[in-house]
């Protein structure tokens, strides 16, 4: 490991709730479809109030249906993805550990043990309950808030600061 005399360990489980907040955290944030939705979404939305202004009050109100459509059809397709996600993505071990460190973090279950550089993250994305540590442009390592004390939160906003990692705060789940 690093020369980091404390290395800050987190023990965490790999649960439902924690593999459908990743794939849903992902799917909406970081899929690149989102943004096709989104942009039809607000072009109904423009296209309604246009014809508000004009007084087509029956075309504008289809128009806010459809906008209204596109990002219902988007958040039942984001649920039925990452339901059939977390069915498929069963880890073969529950119980994790990450170790950082101030040059790497070790990942290690019952089954296997990983070292990651701490500056080889493509992107750490922070939210109320978790950081995601992406390794690649779909997986990442999950460290849920609520096993942090506060001043292992801070210790660990230091390790990656101290490694050059931005990290991207969201106010999602």
């Amino acid at each position: 490991m690093g020369k980091n005399n404390n290395p800050l360990t987190v023990q965490a489980s790999h649960s439902d709730e924690r593999i459908r907040d990743f794939f849903r955290f992902h799917l909406m944030w970081k899929d690149p479809a989102r943004i096709v939705f989104y942009l039809l979404s607000v072009v109904a939305l423009l296209v309604g109030v246009i014809l508000l202004v004009f007084a087509r009050y029956e075309s504008a109100f289809f128009s806010f249906f459809i906008a209204a459509a596109f990002l219902i059809t988007r958040m039942v397709m984001v649920k039925s993805a990452v339901n059939s996600l977390v069915k498929k993505a069963r880890p073969p071990a529950s119980n994790y550990s990450l170790t950082f460190s101030d040059r790497e973090v070790v990942y290690q279950d019952a089954i296997r043990e990983a070292v990651y550089p701490l500056d080889g993250f493509k992107a750490v994305h922070e939210t109320r309950k978790y950081y995601f540590l992406y390794l690649d442009q779909t997986r990442a390592l999950i460290v849920p808030k609520d096993v942090l004390a506060p001043e292992e939160k801070e210790m660990l906003d230091g390790l990656l600061a101290m490694a050059g990692v931005k990290i991207c705060k969201l106010r999602c789940k």
